[in-house]
């Protein structure tokens, strides 16, 4: 199973536009000093997301090199999964 990165903290870091907090936890991972909470890794998957809407397709609706990445990192930032027990 792969697993998300310090390279991969990197691309994010360069290309989308996160906020004070989500930007020094990413930074914080990257150095290998923290590890992202599930909250933060459904953020960063709805940031991703947003990117590969706005800018991952070309005009025949195929991903573009950017594009593949952001779909690759998306299955690397599983979505959080909630489960409830029947009583």
């Amino acid at each position: 199973m792969a697993t998300f990165r310090s390279t991969d903290a990197d691309y994010l870091l360069r290309v989308l536009p996160l906020s004070a907090d989500l930007r020094t936890r990413l930074e914080a991972f990257r150095k290998a000093e923290a590890s992202l909470d599930p909250a933060d890794r459904d953020r960063l998957r709805e940031l991703v997301g947003d990117r590969l809407v706005q800018i991952g397709f070309d005009e025949n609706y195929s991903p573009t090199p950017e594009g593949k990445r952001l779909e690759e990192l998306i299955d690397l930032l599983p979505q959080r999964v909630r489960c409830t027990v029947a009583v």
